[in-house]
């Protein structure tokens, strides 16, 4: 029959009386399935401390968008206009004094699904300077609000700077619903981190409590015996 190895912090089988026969003992069993409940509890520590993690780097990511989409809904203070676009404030409105006809059109026509020069990698061109300082900067933005989940026509909105004071704060909502759902979430992870850490303590204060009592067990018929 197999032994079961005892896991990683898990305490080892020292010491005992030598059986006569290849069976285990009762005691024997009961110490490979307390070891091998503590291997079990250690990968579901493990597992939760990593969704842990995980979701810490979404919450992270998350904050960061809201923070450069704030700073884009900061160019249109001074602006009453509801129909007002990113593009045509500063600092993007003094950028597109410097494109190109040529960039400018090269970047519609790139970021169109309908016409026939489209390229879905259109925002990394951009973002990588083909198209100018200012679709540079909007590109990043773009990403932003890809990122944050925002549909391809709202993305291409960004990407463009026809995107309006309103359609930010929009973004921004969804942002903040997505960061309160992943900090609940967070919440229940820790729950269960906790939940998995204790009990994987109680699995290793009884194999220990067992090792000892065996190891009493045994001085004490050793003692007797002499």
């Amino acid at each position: 029959m197999t032994t079961i190895q005892p896991a990683a912090g898990a305490p080892s089988r020292l010491g005992g009386v030598a059986s006569a026969t290849n069976s285990k003992s009762t005691s024997d069993l009961y110490f490979d399935v307390q070891t091998a409940r503590v291997a079990l509890l250690e990968k579901e520590v493990n597992r939760a401390a990593l969704d842990m993690q995980s979701n810490l780097q979404k919450i992270s990511s998350l904050r960061d968008m809201r923070t450069n989409l704030s700073t884009q809904k900061t160019f249109f203070t001074g602006s009453s206009s509801a129909d007002a676009r990113l593009i045509d404030q500063n600092p993007y409105a003094e950028q597109f004094k410097h494109a190109s006809d040529t960039q400018v059109e090269g970047y519609r026509r790139a970021s169109d699904p309908a016409d026939p020069s489209y390229d879905p990698n259109y925002l990394a061109r951009a973002a990588g300077g083909e198209f100018g300082e200012a679709y540079q900067s909007l590109a990043k933005v773009a990403t932003d609000a890809r990122s944050a989940g925002q549909s391809d026509a709202m993305v291409r909105s960004y990407a463009l700077g026809t995107i309006s004071s309103a359609g930010i704060d929009a973004t921004l909502t969804d942002i903040q619903g997505k960061i309160d759902g992943l900090m609940s979430t967070q919440q229940l992870q820790m729950i269960t981190l906790q939940s998995s850490m204790d009990k994987r303590r109680e699995a290793l204060d009884s194999a220990s409590n067992f090792l000892k009592k065996n190891s009493d067990t045994e001085n004490s018929v050793i003692s007797n015996s002499r």
